[in-house]
């Protein structure tokens, strides 16, 4: 593989890091420890 086609895998994992991080938070909320 190709350094390039690993950065864009980064990303892409980095982005759905971000789109789960409301849901952790919301989980934090409903579940406050």
């Amino acid at each position: 593989l190709s350094p390039p086609s690993r950065s864009l895998r980064s990303l892409h994992w980095g982005l759905l890091g971000v789109e789960a991080l409301p849901g952790f938070l919301q989980t934090f909320n409903f579940f406050p420890i």
